[in-house]
């Protein structure tokens, strides 16, 4: 599906405290500060935490992964309590890349927009990679 959380963007202050609590985690500047959401999550200690059936990839930590019968509403639960994780750590708030649509009757609709897809010229700038609806 891709990246759950977008690498989040931040003042040189903002970055120059984070790599005083954590000179590790992986960043990219060119004009703006992008930090890596994955680095990030990998520098809290939640790559490959699991939490019953849901967890974070032990090969990428931006993958959250459904091993057996999680639900929607566990997998929602699972990406806020890594954000709590990093912003604890870190005072960054992590945003998803997923967008949650909606929730009606125990639905979760996730959509995942896929920006090189809207980029190319064989598709509509509104064209959606993936569509997850998880039933909770």
């Amino acid at each position: 599906m891709g990246s759950f959380f977008k690498n989040p963007i931040v003042s040189d202050k903002i970055l120059s405290s984070i790599l005083t609590k954590d000179p590790g985690v992986a960043y990219h500047s060119d004009g703006i500060n992008k930090i890596s959401a994955g680095s990030l999550i990998e520098h809290c200690g939640a790559k490959g935490i699991r939490v019953g059936n849901v967890g974070v990839s032990e090969k990428h930590a931006l993958v959250i992964v459904n091993y057996g019968n999680a639900t929607g509403e566990d997998i929602y639960n699972f990406s806020n309590y890594i954000g709590d994780k990093v912003f604890s750590k870190f005072g960054i708030e992590l945003e998803p890349e997923v967008v949650f649509v909606k929730k009606l009757s125990g639905v979760i609709i996730l959509s995942y927009f896929n920006r090189h897809l809207a980029n190319s010229n064989t598709s509509s700038p509104n064209s959606f990679r993936d569509l997850l609806i998880l039933f909770v």
